[in-house]
């Protein structure tokens, strides 16, 4: 039996534990309700719904949630607070597109709310936090959010710019809160309840402390062995192996591979996606984030959907991983859904989404122009007689390849060329994929040859089989080098 860190005992003394919160629930909450939250919203018991919150139709609802999460701890609701945190966690309820609550409700009271706080705000939250302690200290969740909060008010006093730009008052207030922090955190882990979210605070607290890559990966690993599906930990994790923080390009991608294959299934898939989207969209790595693989990405969303149910927030992130990813038609498709709903955690600013949505609809229709050239092509290519053609092409077309190839340094990487025949053999059109890419100079070099003017009475291509003819041509630059 593995003992981590104290958080948990012996299975036995877990399930005892649970077989008696649930009991608990039953009798603090005679009325219960439940909320819309993905497949699990009819698991369990709840305490009195505090509004309701649905993702799929709103795409501020996990925002509101939070908010109103919030107001109870201004109101001194403490009893409710901990009644829905403790449901939470035995119900393990999620909202539409698998958020849990029990995170967003540690997200409405990990900082003083709405809007950026003052120094006042600060005080006034840690008073109420200290006042849930001390009327409940027994409550898991009170300190579990008081170590958050120190977590929170540490990084307000560093700022979110570079090491280098902080100022050492700045280091020095955040390393005392962030040690206030680590210090709860251990204090709860000898309380008999298994809550995901420790790890998650811990982690801060290791992001916070400059933690060696080991260390972190244990938590990863307890938390893993505790709730495999509670992914935060695991964005957090990957955040940390991210070439700013303590990792190299191309960690953080590994580790959701490992991670997803290990975890397996449904989990494992959910727990990549969830990794690429705060490799994306929080860190705004666009470099690591290629090295995430697009198709398994958009396989995982569609189970996502299938199985935890809509999400705007989901659907906005997809948006943005197609449109890095180059996949117009995908993108699009998406930002017809997404319609006005875009969100602000993804875009920042509203412009950025309109001018990403203006670009996505433009390039999805090159795409699907594209798609039918290539698949003519294709089918083109099949018969003997276009094979002989294609060959006959790929034989003028050389001496200008390595022109070209002469003339340029460094050479680009390999590409296709599409190119449209005239009955004659003139060239109509030609474009090199990928479309996403501005024309690389060999295409360009290629362009000049392919269009520059000729005798009437002599085409530059031999006549095509049929009239108006695409062919596709492989070109490799480096390989044409080496031949010379």
């Amino acid at each position: 039996m593995i003992h981590h860190h104290g958080f948990f005992s012996s299975f036995q003394h877990a399930l005892r534990f649970s077989i008696l919160a649930a009991w608990a629930f039953l009798m603090l909450c005679p009325r219960p309700s439940f909320a819309a939250s993905g497949r699990d919203k009819l698991s369990g018991p709840i305490c009195g719904s505090i509004g309701d919150f649905d993702p799929a139709l709103d795409v501020r609802a996990l925002d509101e949630y939070q908010d109103a999460v919030a107001a109870l701890l201004q109101q001194k609701k403490f009893d409710d607070l901990d009644c829905l945190a403790d449901s939470a966690r035995v119900t393990k309820a999620r909202f539409s597109g698998g958020a849990w609550q029990l995170h967003n409700l540690y997200l409405g009271l990990s900082e003083p709310r709405p809007g950026h706080p003052t120094e006042i705000d600060w005080k006034h939250h840690f008073r109420l936090l200290e006042d849930w302690t001390s009327a409940r200290p027994r409550s898991v969740t009170a300190q579990i959010a008081l170590a958050e909060s120190y977590v929170a008010y540490g990084w307000d006093a560093r700022g979110n710019g570079f090491a280098g730009d902080v100022s050492q008052s700045g280091w020095k207030l955040m390393d005392q809160r962030v040690e206030k922090a680590r210090k709860i955190l251990e204090r709860v882990a000898r309380q008999p309840v298994n809550d995901p979210e420790w790890y998650m605070a811990m982690e801060q607290v290791a992001q916070g402390q400059s933690w060696d890559i080991a260390k972190c990966r244990q938590l990863v690993e307890e938390d893993a062995a505790l709730e495999p599906g509670y992914y935060y930990v695991y964005r957090l994790q990957a955040h940390i192996l991210l070439p700013r923080w303590k990792g190299q390009e191309g960690d953080a991608a590994h580790f959701a591979e490992d991670l997803a294959s290990r975890l397996g299934g449904e989990t494992g898939e959910t727990a990549y996606f969830q990794i690429a989207d705060t490799v994306l969209t929080i860190a705004v790595d666009y470099a690591e984030f290629s090295h995430f693989s697009w198709h398994r990405l958009q396989s995982d969303f569609a189970l996502l959907e299938k199985d935890q149910g809509i999400s705007l927030n989901n659907l906005n992130a997809y948006a943005l991983m197609a449109s890095r990813a180059g996949d117009f038609v995908a993108a699009e498709e998406a930002f017809k859904r997404i319609g006005e709903n875009w969100d602000k955690d993804v875009w920042r600013t509203e412009t950025y989404f309109q001018s990403s949505k203006t670009r996505a609809a433009s390039l999805a229709r090159l795409t699907q122009q594209k798609n039918g050239m290539e698949g003519e092509a294709r089918s083109n290519a099949e018969n003997p007689q276009g094979a002989a053609y294609k060959r006959e092409v790929e034989a003028r077309l050389s001496p200008m390849e390595k022109d070209c190839a002469e003339r340029l340094t460094p050479l680009p990487p390999r590409f296709e060329l599409l190119i449209l025949v005239s009955t004659r053999g003139d060239v109509f059109s030609a474009q090199s994929n990928p479309l996403s890419n501005p024309t690389n100079p060999m295409a360009q070099c290629l362009f000049e040859s392919l269009f520059k003017p000729h005798r009437t009475t002599d085409a530059l291509l031999p006549p095509p089989p049929h009239p108006k003819y695409w062919l596709e041509v492989d070109i490799d630059p480096a390989g044409i080098a080496s031949a010379k």
